[in-house]
């Protein structure tokens, strides 16, 4: 998965790092949003190595979709699975800065 030098720079307008996306498995792409195509950033959902989910959340405005069909479950749940302390965040970006932190 590929992250794009505008998501790059969204995510570090927000103290997140590079670094930190990898580390997450975020991505950025495009998609079909508000009418149009728009440049999002995308937090895959996994459970081992399968991805049974993706949400969408557009670099311009605050929107946000996921894949069609996708499995619920939490962000990130894996790491929680075989961590000693769990911490638990409203959103993926408060995940992402807590990973950051």
């Amino acid at each position: 998965m590929t992250i794009s030098t505008n998501a790059i720079k969204w995510a570090a307008d927000r103290g997140i790092s590079q670094q930190t996306l990898e580390r997450a498995g975020v991505a950025s792409g495009t998609t079909a949003m508000q009418g149009g195509q728009c440049e999002v950033i995308a937090f895959p959902y996994r459970r081992g190595s399968e991805v049974i989910n993706v949400k969408y959340r557009s670099l311009a405005e605050k929107a946000f979709k996921q894949r069609e069909g996708g499995e619920l479950r939490l962000w990130n749940l894996d790491a929680a699975l075989s961590a000693q302390e769990v911490y638990v965040t409203e959103g993926e970006m408060d995940a992402l800065a807590l990973i950051e932190a």
